[in-house]
C-alpha cells in the first residue's frame, strides 16, 4: 500500500556542527515531498545533505543516510557517521 508522509520529527542528534540539524530539518519536508518509500527516501536524502540548499555545499558529505521501511505508519531514518548519529521519526498516513 502507498504512504503518504505527515511529519518528520527530530528524535535525537549527536556530535552534529552546530545548528546545521536545525537547518536540515527545517527544508527537509519540503524537498522530498510527501511519497514514501524508503529506497527512494534514502537518496533524496543523501542528495539533500550534498546540497547546496543552505548556501554551504557538503554540510553531511562523508556521512550515511539511511531510511527504515514502513511499520504501523512509522518509519525512521537516520543521518550516520563515526561520531555524530542523528534520528527522526516518519509519521505516514494510507494513501486512498
Amino acid at each position: 500500500m502507498e504512504k503518504r508522509i505527515l511529519d518528520v520529527k527530530l528524535v535525537s542528534e549527536h556530535g552534529m556542527p552546530e545548528g546545521s540539524v536545525g537547518k536540515f530539518h527545517s527544508k527537509l519536508k519540503e524537498f522530498i515531498g510527501e511519497k514514501y518509500d524508503y529506497r527512494h527516501l534514502t537518496e533524496l536524502i543523501r542528495k539533500f545533505g550534498e546540497s547546496d540548499v543552505f548556501s554551504k555545499p557538503f554540510i553531511f558529505t562523508g556521512y550515511g543516510y539511511h531510511a527504515s521501511p514502513e511499520k504501523d505508519n512509522q518509519a525512521t531514518f537516520t543521518i550516520v557517521q563515526s561520531y555524530a548519529n542523528v534520528k527522526f521519526d516518519i509519521e505516514l498516513e494510507d494513501v486512498v
